[in-house]
């Protein structure tokens, strides 16, 4: 096979039409904006030939003249890439036919470019929206106006002769006055605070002392304000005071079902609460009314170009500043991609929040001025697309996507683009980076996100000012949008999220090495974040090890992400041994006895009284004190063929992995140093050997994680790095021989040793254990 790689999709859909047209066998994946085409290398001359056709349409760009296409060929393309049917036999050519003359679907008009006059009798109008001159190209077809188009990206440039230039202008008013169907009149006056109306209301109907005519209080302020409005200010005020007995319970049940007030400030009113209260009562019977007395409405009927299709939502993004001018991010669904009013023309999402936040109206009123709205659809084969529709076709096809009915329905087209996504190998969720503004013990600022182990790690530091904060943060967003979902938070949120994490990841116990993304102490290097190990000594408390990667944060929190989540091999079985007391009436007065009659008897368990009985594996899981329990339940109940002593009983010893228990009346006792210093050495240095040659051909793993825990059990025994070397270097293994510098430095730099090294025996020399 022969891959051709991030092409852009224009491109590639040239190649593709043209290989097509030469019969040449390919195949071809979209990820984002780029293509790659795939062929046999037997192919690959055809493949180059091809290429140059492209290419010679391009330097003539004079391809014959076509009517405007009804599909474009960005949505042609797309059809084509997510049909998972066989090709046609359309598209391959008998050797006999001739080659058909390559056709650029970049190419729009009637007429050749060359054919419309000489450069400077032409009138070029670029940087069209492809949909907009779309339309446009649509009526001047249709008035019979010469011109030729180009696209490129997502913009086009109309080409006409400027003797045409008056019924250009004339096509564009045509499609104009296309989005403006049905123009909405402009409200009156201007909106006037609900609760000062309300007040004014209340006082103007008070026509007696402490009596007031509610019903027509109410009756006025519906009529200015309508029934929406005017709900949703009392219900929020109820919801804001629901401690206040002076509302009734009836109230405050029916203002539950509006939800969380729109602010955080309640609405304020200079009425009495027991008389504001009345009035409440009064609008909601008033409402009621109005409800039932209301005309139905008359269902918009949709033309059959709707019926396989829903709106289709997506996530969209809104960047705003906080109170410190710091950006935050807020995350929305919604199918709408822009909206045109008249006298304003189309606005994105963003646009149409800052002119409804200019005009001084509430979203009701200013979304009345819309006329046309351009959305998302996806249909019952589960592609999407968009489409310019009135107002009234958007309202019809909101009511039908939701609709109950049409749940099921919805809901195959969503699994089957999914389905489309998967067999495309596009990722179907992002995965989630949050960020967040701190300001330092040093009054500077500093970005801060959550590292893969669940806590906040500096980012960017030293930062001066809040325009510097804005801009770094800006520019993450923009750096990560397309690959991650960038949360964009306050940094008690950072924490917050922080907390849940770590959590998640939380252990019963600590592990035997640890690792944090920590600023670079050379603030002159190039890498600004270092990824530091930490291995666990005594007492649970660690110290520094080794530098694993040095880099910017991605790279240490890529490596530390890769650290965390490594596939891991079940851990081998815990090795223990029985310890019973050697026979002999000597032992008699210790035999059987509790610990607690040792301790009497000023005495405990001597490792010189003891026969070792038998040796084994465990894999029980959980616990030592489930393990102990189980194998006291085998040693009594079940015990092996091979095993020789007693059944195991009180004043036994129990070793668990180099961890002494005495067999109690009840449960277990913890032993200190029942195996002495000497022999533990012993058995560690003969184990040794065995051990490093395991972790090296990875019959335990994770490596690093074993050979750390070698070092420490050596530092806990006081084992000679000589020895630790001999033994390193009889693995063969580059990685298994480094611990003996790594530990060699940790035995020369520790303040007392591990393990304090007991006494020599006066009647016997100390001898150094051996391999």
């Amino acid at each position: 096979m022969q891959f051709y790689t991030d092409l852009k999709n224009r491109h590639a859909d040239n190649i593709a039409n043209q290989l097509n047209a030469d019969g040449v066998r390919f195949s071809g994946l979209r990820k984002g904006d780029v293509t790659t085409i795939t062929i046999n290398k037997a192919d690959i001359p055809r493949y180059e030939a091809a290429v140059e056709k492209v290419k010679q349409m391009y330097r003539q760009q004079d391809a014959p003249g076509q009517s405007y296409p009804q599909q474009s060929n960005y949505q042609k393309a797309e059809q084509a890439f997510y049909d998972n049917s066989p090709p046609s036999s359309q598209n391959f050519r008998r050797a006999d036919e001739p080659k058909p003359a390559p056709v650029n679907p970049n190419v729009i008009g009637n007429t050749p470019y060359d054919q419309l006059g000489d450069k400077n009798e032409l009138q070029y109008y670029t940087n069209l929206k492809n949909r907009h001159a779309d339309n446009i190209a649509k009526q001047l077809n249709e008035d019979g106006v010469q011109f030729s188009g180009l696209r490129k990206g997502t913009v086009t440039t109309i080409t006409i002769n400027k003797a045409d230039i008056p019924r250009y202008e004339a096509a564009v008013e045509k499609v104009k006055a296309s989005y403006d169907r049905s123009k909405p009149e402009m409200p009156s006056k201007k909106p006037v605070e609900i609760t000062a109306a309300i007040d004014n209301a209340i006082r103007d109907n008070n026509y007696e002392l402490y009596r007031y005519d509610l019903d027509k209080a109410a009756e006025s302020v519906l009529k200015d304000f309508g029934a929406d409005r005017v709900a949703k200010m009392l219900a929020d005020y109820i919801n804001n005071h629901n401690y206040d007995g002076r509302i009734s319970a009836q109230n405050k049940e029916w203002a539950k079902a509006f939800g969380t007030p729109a602010s955080r400030y309640a609405p304020v009113f200079n009425s009495h609460p027991t008389v504001l209260d009345g009035f409440i009562d009064s609008a909601r019977a008033k409402i009621e009314e109005l409800k039932l007395s209301a005309p139905a409405q008359e269902q918009n009927t949709l033309s059959s170009e709707f019926d396989d299709k829903f709106l289709y939502s997506s996530e969209r993004v809104k960047i705003t500043p906080d109170f410190r001018g710091i950006p935050e991010t807020k995350y929305y669904q919604s199918a709408v991609n822009e909206y045109f009013i008249p006298d304003i023309g189309w606005l994105n999402n963003e646009g149409y929040d800052r002119e409804q936040k200019l005009s001084g109206l509430n979203a009701k009123d200013f979304f009345a001025k819309v006329t046309r709205v351009n959305a998302n659809y996806i249909d019952s084969t589960g592609i999407t697309g968009q489409m310019d529709m009135s107002k009234a076709e958007y309202l019809a096809m909101t009511g039908k996507t939701k609709a109950p009915e049409n749940a099921a329905a919805l809901q195959s087209a969503l699994d089957k683009l999914d389905e489309r996504r998967a067999a495309a190998g596009m990722s179907l969720e992002k995965p989630v980076e949050y960020y967040a503004v701190r300001q330092m013990n040093d009054r500077k600022f500093a970005v801060c996100s959550i590292s893969a182990d669940g806590l906040v790690t500096v980012v960017k530091p030293n930062i001066t000012t809040v325009a510097e904060a804005e801009k770094a943060m800006l520019g993450i967003f923009d750096q990560k949008k397309d690959s991650v979902k960038v949360e964009l938070v306050h940094p008690q949120t950072l924490d917050e999220k922080s907390v849940e994490m770590f959590k998640d990841r939380a252990q019963d116990e600590l592990p035997d090495i640890m690792y944090r993304i920590n600023l670079n102490d050379d603030k002159k290097a190039a890498n600004t974040h270092v990824l530091q190990e930490y291995i666990k000594i005594d007492n649970d408390t660690y110290t520094v090890g080794q530098v694993v990667v040095k880099g910017d944060y991605d790279k240490c929190n890529r490596f530390l992400n890769q650290l965390l989540n490594a596939p891991q091999k079940e851990a081998p079985a815990q090795t223990f041994e029985i310890y019973q007391l050697k026979s002999g009436d000597e032992f008699h007065y210790i035999r059987f006895e509790p610990y607690e009659t040792l301790e009497k008897n000023g005495s405990k368990p001597e490792f010189a009284n003891y026969n070792k009985v038998y040796e084994g594996d465990i894999s029980v899981k959980g616990g030592t004190a489930e393990k102990l329990e189980a194998l006291y339940e085998q040693f009594n109940i079940q015990r092996p063929e091979d095993f020789k002593g007693h059944s195991l009983s009180v004043s036994d010893v129990v070793v668990l992995d180099n961890k002494a228990y005495y067999v109690d009346t009840v449960g277990f006792k913890p032993l200190e140093q029942f195996v002495p210093f000497r022999v533990q050495q012993e058995r560690f240095c003969a184990e040794l050997p065995k051990r490093l040659s395991d972790i090296a051909e990875g019959n335990i793993s994770p490596m690093q994680d074993n050979l750390i825990k070698v070092g420490n059990d050596a530092l806990k025994l006081n084992i000679s790095p000589a020895i630790i070397r001999e033994a390193a270097f009889m693995s063969n293994d580059d990685r298994v021989q480094s611990l003996a510098d790594t530990y060699e430095k940790m035995y020369n730099r520790r303040d007392t040793p591990a393990v304090e090294t007991p006494k020599p025996d006066n009647t016997a020399p100390h001898k150094k254990p051996k391999l």
